[in-house]
């Protein structure tokens, strides 16, 4: 659903569209194409007919328009010979003789005037004029013969009757034209001006004139004829302003006014002027003659502009009638152009289309039947073009796929093939593999059993270790307590010694205040005997305890020293012990390690022994797994040869690793079969060695081609020469393939014809040590390497790459 659509509107759209989609769901397409050509050529035919029929209708009005034009004119001419027959016969019967000659060639000029509107009416029968026509002929008739009333009031009445007539002939010629229809402004303009004023401007000129000149004449004129000189005048400047407004419309319209409008305009009020001054100011005293011939001349002038403006009127319908003739024939000319156009489209749409549409059902069908080799080619860019375009272009990855699909499913089956032989013989080795590690096993529990006897020693001779550990801790903790104690006894007698040092100073003491007692006794004489007595008592108790202080003190020193010197020693014992008890401690540690070591490489042997074991029954599931291999290898191998011989009927754009590999072998043969001698047949078109594609080529180490089927220019030119190739490390890689026997060689080659660089992969085999042939093919871009074919090419037995060269031989096509 678009954007910004409802659900409702698209519903809607739906529901609409339901009819014409199930009408065209049911035809085929060439019904479509008919259908939807009727649909479009039918209304179109049938507008374009509308349009042809409205612009010839067109074209017809304007010249009907244009064939009535000319009556107008003609028509003029006979009201202007009436208007001055008029005029002369009024002079005349006012008594004027000069007129005679003038009054004749003016009946001439009516008649010939008549005559000439006669014919131009009989040749215009389709206007069917003549019921207005006839009865003012036979007045026109009448009068040239001279039959005119004989007075002048008659005669007057009887040729305006007639002018009158003249008149209503003038508007229904411009009726029955079409004049009075014109769509266009100038036209309009124009015929307006020519039907309606010009004839009534005319006229009041003319009655002016005829009255005014028979008054002149007379030399008299009475209150009545100045009422009508004064309306006859008042006429004139009304028909001449409503002239003047008709032209100033036509100037609007972009049309200028008719030649001599402004002259005639001028020319009529003065005249105008000229009969108020003369006709109505005073006594009648003017020139009959001149004033006759200045309405004439007024007359001729108006009737000039008018002719100007029906000629000019002429010139416009004479250039629509050939601008709508052109414009009509265009549009039928288009109009054909467009019918034909589009019918001419169609059928070429349906040719194109039904051959595009017949052209993709065929490859379709032919793909759909494996032929993966057509060339889609539809010119053009439309969408079918598009659409035949990406059927090629799917067709080509298609074949590319498949093609693909071949070569790995033919390299696949070499692969399985070389796969089974190596997994057989990887299946023997690995049963070897577990005999011996049957044999490590027991080994390896038999060290285990070793090891877990000396772990038992080294435990019991670290509890040895640990209990000498203990005793000699003990020890040692006893000597400390013993070191504790003397040192104890040192500080008491250092104690000691101090507490004499503070006897003897107190006994010094107590000898000094002793003899100062008996100084002082001695000055007091008699009185101080006794005191000298006690003093010198206090004296000798003070010597001796001195005495004593320092022999106490002397053996305290004494001892002190001795305390000291077998604290010392005690130190030194300790010491000595402390350094045994550490040697003992170090020496249970170390047995402790070696108990744990030997512990930890009996687990850890015991863990190898399962390890080995464990080896052991792995070794024995991996043969029973090869031998599965080996089997999945066959079974894989020969799926890949059906898959193979499954894509092997598709017809394919481009070559496949098998048939290459199939050409390489063909052509190897022949190089074994016949020698050297076999390059040239190589090379030769007819040896069937090139096919699409593939081409069979040889070079030597050097990289120059010594054969290159199909193409004998090749021959001579270096590797190194091919656009977008190595060419260095293609012969490098082709040779160290030739050195295993045969293998493929992966490259980027720069394809001819699209000129765009892609992946090919060769296969090589050498058929002497200097020279290689190989066949390539197109790889995908994205295509992973094959790796088993190439460690097949490197390091399989020869008997392996004879049975992977047969089975590929075997799946390429005949």
């Amino acid at each position: 659903m678009e954007p910004g659509m409802s659900v409702v509107d698209s519903a809607a759209m739906r529901l609409f569209l339901k009819p014409g989609m199930a009408l065209m769901r049911g035809l085929r397409f060439r019904s479509k194409i008919v259908l939807m050509a009727i649909v479009l050529i039918a209304p179109l035919s049938w507008l374009t007919g509308q349009a042809l029929l409205a612009s010839h209708e067109s074209l017809e009005a304007t010249r009907l328009e244009a064939r009535g034009n000319p009556l107008l004119h003609l028509s003029l001419d006979v009201v202007a010979q009436i208007q001055k027959h008029r005029g002369l016969v009024n002079r005349q019967l006012a008594g004027d003789a000069s007129v005679g000659g003038e009054l004749a060639k003016t009946r001439s000029d009516l008649k010939a005037a008549a005559s000439a509107l006669q014919s131009a009416l009989l040749e215009r029968p389709e206007f069917e004029l003549g019921t207005l026509w006839q009865p003012v002929r036979q007045v026109i008739d009448r009068l040239v013969q001279g039959e005119i009333p004989g007075h002048a009031a008659q005669s007057f009445q009887l040729h305006t009757a007639q002018v009158e007539a003249m008149r209503a002939l003038i508007a229904r010629t411009a009726e029955v034209s079409g004049l009075l229809l014109d769509p266009e402004g100038p036209p309009f303009h124009l015929m307006h001006f020519s039907v309606e004023p010009l004839v009534a401007w005319t006229e009041s000129l003319g009655q002016l004139r005829g009255r005014g000149a028979a008054l002149l004449r007379k030399g008299e004129a009475s209150a009545e004829d100045h009422a009508e000189i004064v309306a006859q005048v008042r006429v004139l400047n009304h028909v001449a302003a409503s002239a003047e407004e008709i032209v100033a419309a036509l100037k609007r319209s972009g049309e200028p006014a008719p030649e001599g409008f402004d002259a005639a305009l001028a020319s009529t009020r003065d005249y105008a002027r000229l009969a108020e001054s003369t006709l109505t100011a005073g006594p009648l005293t003017g020139n009959a003659a001149d004033y006759f011939d200045a309405g004439t001349a007024a007359i001729g002038q108006t009737l000039g502009t008018g002719q100007s403006a029906i000629q000019r009127l002429q010139t416009l319908l004479d250039q629509r009638a050939d601008q709508l003739q052109t414009l009509w024939l265009l549009q039928l000319a288009v109009g054909i152009a467009t019918v034909v156009g589009v019918a001419y489209l169609t059928a070429v749409f349906f040719r194109t289309s039904f051959g595009a549409i017949g052209a993709l059902q065929r490859s379709v069908n032919l793909l759909a039947a494996g032929d993966f080799a057509l060339q889609v080619r539809l010119r053009g860019t439309d969408e079918l073009s598009v659409v035949g375009q990406s059927l090629d272009a799917m067709t080509g990855r298609l074949s590319e796929m498949v093609a693909d699909v071949r070569s790995n499913s033919s390299m696949v089956a070499q692969a399985g093939l070389s796969l089974a032989s190596d997994t057989k013989a990887l299946s023997e080795r690995t049963e070897a593999q577990a005999s011996s590690l049957e044999q490590t096993t027991a080994s390896v529990e038999d060290l285990s059993n070793a090891v877990r006897k000396n772990a038992q020693g080294a435990e019991a001779a670290s509890g040895m270790a640990a209990r000498v550990q203990s005793i000699a801790e003990q020890g040692g903790s006893a000597i400390q307590s013993a070191v504790t104690a003397m040192q104890d006894i040192q500080s008491s007698s250092t104690r000691v010694q101090e507490i004499v040092g503070v006897i003897e100073a107190l006994s010094f003491q107590t000898n000094i205040l002793a003899l100062n007692a008996a100084v002082e006794a001695a000055r007091a004489g008699e009185q101080g005997r006794g005191f000298a007595v006690v003093a010198s008592e206090v004296r000798s108790l003070a010597q001796r305890s001195a005495e004593s202080a320092r022999e106490i003190k002397s053996l305290i020193a004494a001892s002190s020293q001795h305390v000291s010197s077998g604290v010392t020693q005690i130190d030194g014992a300790s010491q000595t012990f402390a350094e045994i008890v550490q040697g003992i401690r170090d020496v249970a540690s170390r047995v402790h390690e070696i108990k744990t070591s030997t512990a930890e490489q009996s687990s850890g042997l015991d863990q190898i022994a399962q390890a080995v074991r464990h080896i052991d029954e792995i070794t024995q599931r991996n043969a029973q797994m090869v031998e599965s291999a080996f089997k999945s290898s066959s079974q894989l191998s020969g799926r890949a040869e059906l898959l193979s011989a499954a894509v092997s009927n598709f017809k394919l754009r481009q070559g496949s690793a098998d048939e290459a590999f199939a050409l390489v072998r063909k052509a190897v043969e022949m190089y074994r079969r016949v020698g050297p001698a076999a390059l040239g047949q190589i090379t030769d078109a007819a040896s069937g060695l090139s096919d699409r594609d593939m081409y069979v080529f040889a070079f030597d180490r050097q990289g120059i081609y010594r054969a290159f089927a199909g193409k004998t220019e090749k021959v001579g030119t270096s590797v190194r020469a091919v656009p977008g190739v190595n060419g260095d490390k293609l012969v490098k890689d082709a040779f160290e393939q030739a050195a295993h026997g045969g293998g493929w060689v992966d490259y980027d080659f720069a394809n001819p014809q699209t000129g765009k660089l892609g992946l090919k992969t060769s296969y090589v085999e050498p058929v002497t040590p200097d020279l290689v042939i190989g066949c390539g093919v197109y790889k995908a871009r994205g295509t992973s390497d094959t790796p088993m074919l190439r460690g097949t090419a490197g390091t399989s037995s020869p008997e392996t790459r004879r049975v992977a060269s047969a089975a590929s031989a075997s799946l390429a096509p005949a």
